[in-house]
């Protein structure tokens, strides 16, 4: 497998360098835009070859890319001191609207694997060009919060006096500021980590982990980050006052009300309720009100239900012209319409994906890329396609009425 690497600073030639040490693909080829560094840094780690596995590692320009499987973007600018995240974003956008397009001119079947940061709002930024070049974004993917997760697991492990290998948990959520550090999930040895402190006392005495254990084990000031909110869906299996009580009291920040589902009446008795219990906390609370926004589902199929094997076709149409159940239609009539080749169609909670292949006037032809199987009046989502349906519907302006009346205890509305 050839595997190319554009950007080769300090991210990029130490990606190609963990390739070469375990031994992934048979080619590994560096481009940057100093072609003098590309050749010195695949020059320092072609001289690793003989201790480590049999690749062939080169530098060259986006040619050289012709035929990778994958390629790693670790290209942009690094960041300015006072420098925010969107300053740096507009900076690397610009580069990415250049590197994207080219990578995928020479090499149109490789996947791309994100690490320029924002990572994760970079990820999207190179999903929607590589639409643009003909690339599905399902052949995009981003570091995320990987690297963090390893920072997590090493810093715990060594505080713990375990080896990291045993650790296990999660950093989730947006990489930086606000990422969220899963405490309640680690692990060490299949054993949680409040059970493990209280088994092996090292520096807490077996007494229950505190917010300074956690600080110290991470070597941050204060957790979680500062950006970071906990945001808790009220439902029927929330709203009883003892379990808001119970919620305030494990941290979080905002509640999030589903106008998705209940009345008006509901939602005031509870906002009345989650106020009372935040008054009685002695702790402010947000109340953030998510609007329904306009639902697409799919019509009756036949038989109710229909099998999508990998790589089968179905059609999307305005109008059933056929008794098939793998021609579908939808709520929103005009979607065919709306629809562009290479943009991806969520089925049903994200359980079953296709990929738009081609289009006509009244009809989009979809290919499966996540198999499963659909049921009538089931859900579809959207990724990145630009639709002509209103973002608000009656019913959102009617809830929208509601959040006016209570304009002084709801602070967000999504």
């Amino acid at each position: 497998m050839k595997v190319g690497v554009v950007g080769s600073g300090l991210d990029g030639s130490t990606a190609a360098y963990a390739l070469v040490m375990r031994g992934v693909g048979r080619e590994v080829v560096l481009v940057d835009k100093n072609a003098a560094r590309a050749e010195a840094e695949a020059d320092d780690i072609r001289h690793a070859v003989p201790f480590a596995h049999p690749l062939e590692v080169r530098a060259g320009g986006y040619e050289a890319l012709a035929g990778c499987r994958a390629v790693v973007l670790c290209a942009g600018v690094g960041q300015k001191p006072g420098e925010n995240r969107l300053q740096l974003l507009r900076r690397n956008d610009q580069v990415f609207r250049e590197v994207v397009p080219a990578v995928l001119a020479h090499a149109p079947e490789a996947t791309l694997v994100v690490a320029t940061n924002p990572v994760d709002v970079m990820t999207h930024l190179t999903a929607r060009y590589a639409t643009k070049s003909g690339v599905p974004n399902g052949r995009v993917f981003g570091s995320g919060t990987t690297l963090d997760t390893a920072r997590f697991r090493t810093l715990v492990g060594a505080y713990c006096g375990v080896d990291p290998h045993h650790v296990h948990g999660y950093v989730i959520g947006e990489h930086g500021d606000s990422e969220v550090l899963t405490w309640s999930l680690v692990t060490i040895g299949g054993i949680p980590l409040k059970e493990f402190a209280r088994r092996r006392p090292r520096r807490t005495g077996g007494r229950r982990l505190t917010s300074a254990d956690r600080a110290a084990m991470t070597n941050l000031d204060e957790l979680p980050p500062v950006g970071t909110k906990i945001v808790a869906t009220v439902g029927p299996a929330s709203r009883a006052l003892a379990i808001l009580r119970r919620l305030i009291e494990a941290g979080v920040d905002v509640f999030r009300l589903n106008f998705s589902h209940g009345t008006h009446e509901e939602h005031s008795a509870v906002l009345a309720d989650i106020r009372a219990v935040s008054r009685e906390a002695g702790r402010h609370v947000g109340v953030l009100q998510d609007l329904c926004g306009p639902k697409m589902r799919l019509g009756p199929i036949p038989g109710d239900l229909v099998e999508c094997p990998l790589d089968e076709e179905f059609t999307l149409a305005t109008e059933r012209a056929s008794d098939s159940p793998r021609e579908l239609t939808c709520s929103y009539r005009e979607l065919p319409n709306d629809l562009k080749p290479c943009e991806a169609v969520l089925f049903a909670d994200g359980t079953v994906a296709m990929t738009v292949t081609d289009t006509a006037r009244g009809r989009a032809r979809l290919r499966v890329t996540l198999p499963g199987r659909l049921r009538s009046r089931q859900g579809l989502n959207l990724p990145g396609s630009e639709l002509a349906v209103p973002s608000l519907t009656e019913k959102d302006l009617r809830d929208l009425d509601w959040t006016a009346r209570h304009a002084g205890d709801v602070q967000f509305v999504g």
